[in-house]
């Protein structure tokens, strides 16, 4: 990923098919939790044509206890 500050569209990183850790916090966040904002980047590399416009996606997380 890019960035090292937990500032606003700072730092990411690539999607991968293997578990990863994206969000942490050793503070007691019951029973209300805690938000947690993921954005999305979207390329097409500097060889394709990417059309202007808004695209969707869909992200399945999966929340466990470490």
């Amino acid at each position: 990923g890019t960035g090292s500050q937990d500032s606003q569209s700072a730092c990411w990183r690539g999607f991968a098919t293997t578990d990863r850790v994206i969000a942490e916090s050793t503070d007691n966040n019951q029973p209300g939790g805690t938000e947690t904002t993921l954005r999305l980047r979207a390329e097409s590399g500097g060889d394709n044509t990417q059309t202007s416009g808004q695209y969707n996606a869909t992200i399945v997380v999966t929340g466990v206890a470490l």
